[in-house]
C-alpha cells in the first residue's frame, strides 16, 4: 500500500511537471489517449515493448530480435486498463511494471515506467525507453 501511495504521488508531480514544461492543452481521458505507443521510431530498437490503448481495453506485446525467445511468447496479452489522472494501471498480470504514467509532450502522449518519470522530473528528460503515441490505424 505504501508503494502504491508513493507511485501514486509520484504520478501527480509528473502530471504538475509535465503540465508546466511541455505545452499541451490535451485533457488526459480515455478517448484522447487511444493509440498505439511504441519506442522512439528515430532509433533502432532490437528489444522492447509495445502497447495499444483503446476507450477501454489494451494490448500488450514485447519484442526481441532473438529468435525463439521463450519468454515472449506469451505476448501480446489483452485486458482492461485504468487512468487515474495521468497514472494508467494495465490490469494483467504479465506486464512489467503495470502502473505508468502517461502524459502529453510536443503534441502527443508519452508512458512513462516509474524510474523513467523520476528522470522525467529530475532532469526534464524523457527516457530512452519511453513509449510514444501513434494514431491507431483500424477502426474498432
Amino acid at each position: 500500500m505504501k508503494i502504491r501511495y508513493a507511485f501514486n504521488l509520484l504520478a501527480a508531480f509528473v502530471c504538475l511537471a509535465s503540465a508546466v514544461s511541455c505545452s499541451s492543452s490535451v485533457t488526459i481521458s480515455t478517448k484522447t489517449v487511444q493509440g498505439r505507443y511504441h519506442l522512439n521510431e528515430k532509433d533502432t530498437w532490437f528489444a522492447g515493448e509495445y502497447l495499444t490503448l483503446r476507450e477501454k481495453d489494451f494490448e500488450y506485446g514485447r519484442f526481441t530480435d532473438v529468435v525463439g525467445f521463450a519468454p515472449f511468447a506469451k505476448y501480446p496479452v489483452r485486458g482492461k486498463y485504468t487512468l487515474d489522472g495521468c497514472l494508467l494501471t494495465l490490469n494483467h498480470p504479465a506486464v512489467e511494471n503495470p502502473q505508468r504514467i502517461i502524459t502529453p509532450c510536443k503534441g502527443r502522449f508519452i508512458i512513462l515506467k516509474p524510474a523513467e518519470a523520476d528522470l522525467f522530473l529530475q532532469k526534464r528528460t524523457v527516457a530512452p525507453m519511453a513509449l510514444y503515441q501513434s494514431p491507431l490505424k483500424e477502426p474498432r
